[in-house]
């Protein structure tokens, strides 16, 4: 099974993104898996098999759907199949990463309906309207004119309208998906994570909040993601930790209270057990020597 890497599309390592629109003939089968990029496809005209662990799914015009690494995936069967491919390494909008996790539906779309991928089905959830169809592809051809062209600044332009398209995706995503499946009753739940993570949050919590029993919302939670919820959280305390020692003039004792750790000695335990340096040593190794 061939493994598709970023560096085959794009030579610029410090900026790990690549834009492109895409056409497969009739009796193309290309099945591939990702090494190091997320792939967004807006699916621009026609209709096309979608081949996705070896099983078969129809795509068509309007759905919108993200591949990411150990998933294979190729087309067939295409009729005037046309696509956008964004691939992009996340630490290319690592900076903005919380804000985007606080909109539901970029949770589903980004993170639980790869996860579905590998224990179920493809399904393409987010299907765009005529008029949305027309203002998703301005964004399109406003990012292929940008990063084809290569204009001063086009770097800032291209990660700016980026994450305002995954931000307007993951609206329509809230807007128009089934409200009651594992993918958007996941999303919202770990929407609510990330905007309460300076709070205690408790299984039995995070569970009555989106009205599923806890056994039911931990064997939910551990299928998708492979992490008890409780891993889950800290992994997420840890990074938001990270961020703030790496970006703000906070003493530790207030990112450990911000990030939900009640006590500072607890959480430089934790820090130093996932990072392998205490929160000081890795503030100065970063460079904020405030």
């Amino acid at each position: 099974m061939l493994q598709m890497k970023l560096e085959w599309f794009t030579k610029d390592q410090s900026f790990p993104f690549f834009i492109q629109y895409g056409t497969h003939k009739d009796d193309e089968m290309f099945e591939h898996t990702h090494e190091d990029f997320t792939e967004l496809v807006i699916v621009l005209s026609g209709k096309a098999i979608n081949v996705v662990n070896g099983k078969d799914y129809p795509v068509k015009k309007g759905d919108v759907f993200v591949i990411k690494d150990e998933i294979c995936h190729g087309y067939k069967s295409a009729q005037n199949f046309k696509i956008c491919n964004i691939m992009f390494n996340d630490k290319i909008y690592e900076n903005f990463t919380f804000d985007l996790k606080t909109i539901p539906g970029y949770n589903s779309l980004f993170l639980v309906e790869p996860q579905v991928l590998y224990s179920e089905v493809f399904k393409s959830s987010l299907v765009l309207n005529d008029k949305d169809f027309d203002e998703i592809s301005k964004h399109l051809d406003y990012l292929m004119t940008e990063y084809y062209k290569k204009n001063p600044g086009y770097k800032a332009l291209i990660i700016g309208r980026m994450l305002e398209l995954f931000t307007l995706l993951s609206r329509l995503y809230d807007k128009t998906s089934e409200k009651n499946s594992d993918t958007t009753i996941l999303g919202d739940s770990l929407a609510y994570i990330t905007t309460h993570l300076d709070e205690d949050i408790t299984i039995n919590n995070l569970a009555e909040n989106i009205g599923l029993s806890e056994r039911h919302y931990r064997r939910m939670f551990l299928k998708y993601f492979n992490v008890s919820p409780i891993k889950y959280i800290n992994s997420l305390r840890i990074q938001k930790a990270s961020d703030l020692l790496q970006k703000s003039d906070m003493s530790v004792t207030d990112i450990a209270l911000n990030c939900g750790f009640n006590d500072a000695n607890y959480f430089s335990t934790k820090f130093k057990k996932e990072t392998g340096q205490t929160p000081h040593d890795y503030r100065n190794l970063t460079g904020n020597h405030i």
